[in-house]
């Protein structure tokens, strides 16, 4: 099973009167051009608008393997203690 693409463009807009908006565009509909980026199939923005564009990615994490990893730690440790201390001890 494979985790869907999740990665945008978080753009950043100045809007007149000195604000600021936040846009996440998914990849697939940004462009950037000569002129602007593209946002889909009919949006260009002027550069003079654009603050700045970040790509952001999202990562599935497979947290079976830390998990399994972490038992078997923790059943190295609940063993150690059940035999009377540590290796050092002995």
């Amino acid at each position: 099973m494979s985790a869907p693409d999740q990665s945008v463009y978080r753009v950043h807009l100045a809007d007149p009167g000195g604000r600021i908006s936040a846009l996440d565009v998914p990849t697939e509909h940004f462009e950037s051009m000569e002129r602007g980026i593209s946002l889909g199939t009919t949006t260009i923005v002027p550069w003079h608008r654009v603050i700045r564009y970040t790509r952001e990615v999202v990562q599935a994490v497979d947290l079976v393997r830390p998990l399994i990893s972490l038992a078997s730690v923790l059943q190295g440790i609940r063993q150690r203690s059940s035999h009377g201390g540590s290796e050092k001890e002995r």
